[in-house]
């Protein structure tokens, strides 16, 4: 991460950020995720529901399980038609396919949900649109961006199947804190999906804390500058 912002792993970075944010027990300016703060004691102090922070989050072998098990896709696209009937006036309707995605890799998603409602030129959405949604949302499962010029999934992957699984399989709907409340509720537990990559969300959770490292990190070179 640090390569693809500076060019470089920066150890002088990291050591300008000990000398003007570095203290006791942390550095300053830096919230720490509710899961760690909460089991971090001299010893460990478990919490249902942090299970996810025990696991390696460079070798996930359930994720590469996944990705190779895969499916290939029936259809270049997916979703049925949202929209009945289209205006004649629709100027999206001239557009071509290629354009359409182009312009849905613009957009955000809830953006991309609305166009489907106004517009049938984009009621089904290509297979590669999910490809950038998983590549923009999920940069922590590197095995799908391979930045060093080899070789890709197959193509023919069922991009929209696997934007959907990973969001589950890793934590994305945050199953796992919801099992937590309800054990502090003496409630029962309820698990609408049975099974998570554990490695998988403590690696995204590491991913994002390192995002704000390099922030911060960034932030002291240009007061440095100053």
């Amino acid at each position: 991460m640090s390569i693809q912002r500076f060019g470089v792993v920066d150890i002088d970075g990291l050591w300008l950020l000990r000398k003007t944010k570095g203290g006791y027990p942390r550095f300053a300016d830096f919230d720490e995720r509710q899961d760690v703060v909460l089991v971090r004691e001299q010893r460990h102090r478990h919490v249902p529901g942090t299970e996810y922070l025990a696991t390696n989050p460079i070798d996930v072998p359930d994720l590469t399980r996944l990705l190779e098990s895969r499916p290939e896709h029936s259809s270049d696209v997916v979703f049925k038609p949202l929209v009945a009937s289209t205006s004649a006036q629709d100027p999206f309707q001239a557009l071509s396919p290629e354009l359409c995605a182009m312009l849905l890799e613009l957009l955000g998603s809830q953006d991309v949900a609305n166009l489907r409602l106004s517009s049938k030129a984009f009621s089904q959405l290509p297979q590669t649109y999910f490809r950038h949604l998983i590549r923009q949302e999920m940069p922590w499962v590197w095995e799908l961006h391979d930045t060093d010029g080899g070789s890709e999934p197959k193509r023919g992957l069922d991009w929209y199947d696997l934007w959907k699984d990973l969001w589950i399989l890793d934590g994305g709907f945050c199953a796992d804190e919801d099992a937590r409340a309800a054990v502090e509720a003496g409630q029962p537990i309820y698990r609408p999906y049975k099974f998570q990559i554990k490695g998988l969300r403590n690696r995204r959770m590491i991913y994002y804390d390192i995002s704000i490292i390099l922030d911060m990190i960034a932030d002291a070179r240009a007061e440095l500058a100053e």
